[in-house]
This record gives C-alpha cells, structure tokens and sequence, in this order.
C-alpha cells in the first residue's frame, strides 16, 4: 500500500476514534470512594516534517506542522453509584531517552499560563533551535464547556454522573483533538561544506584532514585544487528543536462517589484537595 493511501485510510480511522475511561463501582462495603486512572498517547516527530507515531490505536504516519490529530476522550461511569470526576493533563518530549520538555497543567497559571498550555502558544522562537524556557507547542482543542477548569490545573465536571445506564452516565467530551503548532521549531540547520582532490569523488561518510583522501571541510570559496565539492544542509545537534523526538501526552481523571461524605473528603488536604468551588452541588 503507498504512503498516500495509507495516510487516508489512517486519517478515516483516527476520525471514528473516541477514547472511553470507563469507571466501575467497587462493592458497598465503603460509604465512599476514590479512583484515577491515566491514559497515554505518544507521538513522534522526525527532521524536516516528522513522523507521528500515535500508540494502540494507528501505526506510523506523518505529523506535520498545523496538522489536526483526532483524539476524543469522555467520562463514562459503569458503576451504580453517582461520581465528581475531574481530570488533568501532563505532557513531555524526549529525545534520545531525555526529557528535554516536560509540562503539566498543575504546573499552575503563574509558570505556564492556561491560555499558552491549551493553545499551545508557547513557541518563544521558532528558529533559533532552542526548546529553553518554551511552553507548549501542542494545541489541545478541547470538548464541552460542561468541563470547567480551575487554577490547580485540573478540568471538573460541571454535573455529577448518574449510574450506568441512566441519562447523564457519560460525561461530554474533554478533548477532540490536538494540533502541533505551525511555527513549531523544528531545529537550526547548519551548512556544510566539503572537497576532494581525488580523482574519483569518495563516498559520503568519507570525512578526512586530507582532501586527497576523502572529503575535507572547508569554509569561503571552494579552494584550489579542488575536483569535487559538495554541501549538506543539516541540523546541529545541540539545536534541535523539537526535531526526532517523541511527545507524551498522559490524560489523569480522578473520581470520587458523589455524596456530602465523599466530597468532603475530596477538597481536604487528605483526600487530594479538589477546588471545592468547581464540583457540583449536591443536595442530600
């Protein structure tokens, strides 16, 4: 199959995909309970375009710069008790086996603003090669308004979900898709330049001090005595943006049973510290 045809039959597939976290009620021998659970997706880019790799779901294809991944994610509730539930977003890049970008959405709105880690705006300059002090280049589009977010870094619920197969059992969606930024930097090239006074030209990787024995670098005009030249365009590795490198993005939820007990134990230091002003009344 070529590229071109697997690429659409790729994209139709990724376009009917939607990601379920199912929740399941644990007995009733408690009065209340918590749960999380975490979902990641992987990517991964390759020089001059790159090439996406999203993890469980589609084998490689192209990740290019502005382009829109399909990924839909919802909240369903399998269980036969009521849940708060809320969810956070951790992302990364590595290179190499290096985590040279990590970001969080707990990371809190003073480090990196909400706007710059949703929107994905936080590309500080797109050709310097640098990923130093950048927010996120990765936009998250995000689903329903029913999805309130709060500034410890995490999206609620705006209702609570009924048991499974009662209306209001899943949540809308949390996310539709995401893009990778346009201005996106993909590294600093470099030129190279190099000579041979042999009389046939050597293969490419024959680098020497010694242009009659391989290909010599040099900088200026070609010099004399030169019979063969060439350049290469490359990236310097020690500016290379976000070229060859592998993106994480994790997708945490957390639930708690929806009753003034558990809720209470929700927004206290103990029981993880939920914004008490995000999580639906409840009248009991």
């Amino acid at each position: 199959m070529n590229k071109t045809k697997k690429s659409q039959l790729m994209r139709r597939y990724l376009a009917g995909i939607a990601v379920i976290l199912s929740l399941t009620a644990i007995g009733s021998i408690w009065a209340y309970y918590h749960t999380e659970g975490a979902l990641d997706n992987n990517l991964k880019t390759k020089k001059y375009g790159g090439e996406q790799i999203v993890e469980k779901f589609t084998p490689n294809e192209d990740w290019e710069l502005g382009e829109r991944i399909t990924k839909e994610v919802l909240v369903e509730n399998t269980g036969n008790v009521e849940l708060l539930v809320r969810i956070k977003l951790d992302e990364k890049w590595t290179r190499d086996n290096d985590d040279f970008i990590t970001l969080n959405s707990t990371d809190g709105i003073d480090q990196y603003t909400n706007v710059h880690f949703i929107a994905g705006s936080g590309q500080l300059d797109a050709a310097d090669g640098s990923t130093l002090n950048d927010g996120s280049v990765v936009t998250k589009v995000l689903g329903s308004n029913r999805w309130i977010y709060s500034t410890d870094g995490y999206w609620y619920y705006n209702s609570t979900l009924k048991p499974t197969g009662m209306p209001g059992d899943r949540t809308e969606l949390f996310l539709e898709s995401i893009i990778l930024a346009k201005n996106t930097d993909m590294g600093l090239l470099e030129e190279l330049k190099y000579y041979t006074t042999m009389d046939s030209p050597p293969a490419n990787n024959s680098i020497s001090d010694d242009p009659a024995t391989g290909w010599k670098l040099f900088t200026g005009p070609v010099p004399n005595g030169a019979k063969y030249s060439r350049s290469i365009s490359d990236i310097k590795p020690e500016y290379a943006g976000y070229s060859n490198a592998n993106y994480s993005l994790t997708i945490t939820y957390e639930t708690y049973q929806a009753t003034m007990e558990a809720r209470a134990e929700a927004v206290s230091e103990a029981g993880g510290n939920w914004d008490n002003t995000k999580t639906p009344i409840i009248n009991e």
